[in-house]
C-alpha cells in the first residue's frame, strides 16, 4: 500500500532502482567497515610502539654502547624509528567520515603522539654528551699510543 508518500515498498522491491540502493548501502557498509577496521589495525600498531617506547630505556641503551653491546647504527636506527612514528602518528586521520561511520582518533593521537617525540628528545638530549664522552676516551687512547711510541723501547 501507498501512504500517499513515496513508493510502495512492495513495488520498490522488484524494481532496478531497488536492487541498485541494496547494492549502494551494502558497498557504503563494506567500505565504513573496511576503513574501521584499518583504522584498528593502525591503533593496534600505535599502541605497540606506545608501549615498546616506554620499555625502552635510553640510559640503558648508553650503558650498552659503551659497555661494546651496540654500535653507533643502532642510534641511527632508534632516531629512524621514532621519527617515523611521529609523522606516522601525526598523519593519522583525525576526523574521517567514512560511509556510515564517521572517526574520531583527535584523542588519540593526543595520547600517543608523545612517546615518540619524548624518545626523540631524549636521544637528543643524551647524544651529544655521550659524543664528547666517546671523543674524550678516543682522545686519550690516541694520546696513550703516541706516548708509547715517542719513549724508546726499553730493550732492543
Amino acid at each position: 500500500q501507498t501512504t500517499g508518500k513515496g513508493v510502495d515498498m512492495a513495488d520498490l522491491a522488484y524494481t532496478e532502482r531497488w536492487r541498485e540502493l541494496v547494492r549502494q548501502v551494502r558497498k557504503s557498509l563494506a567500505f565504513g567497515f573496511d576503513t574501521a577496521t584499518r583504522y584498528k589495525d593502525n591503533f593496534d600498531v600505535f599502541v605497540n610502539m606506545t608501549k615498546k617506547n616506554a620499555e625502552t630505556s635510553t640510559s640503558q641503551i648508553v650503558e650498552n654502547y659503551k659497555s661494546g653491546d651496540l654500535v653507533i647504527d643502532n642510534f641511527r636506527r632508534d632516531t629512524i624509528t621514532y621519527l617515523d612514528q611521529k609523522k606516522r602518528m601525526e598523519a593519522f586521520y583525525v576526523d574521517q567520515n567514512v560511509g556510515i561511520v564517521k572517526i574520531k582518533s583527535e584523542r588519540l593521537q593526543t595520547a600517543l603522539l608523545p612517546s615518540p617525540k619524548a624518545k626523540l628528545e631524549e636521544l637528543s638530549k643524551m647524544l651529544p654528551g655521550l659524543a664528547a664522552e666517546m671523543f674524550d676516551k678516543f682522545i686519550g687512547e690516541i694520546h696513550a699510543g703516541t706516548s708509547k711510541l715517542a719513549n724508546p723501547p726499553k730493550s732492543a
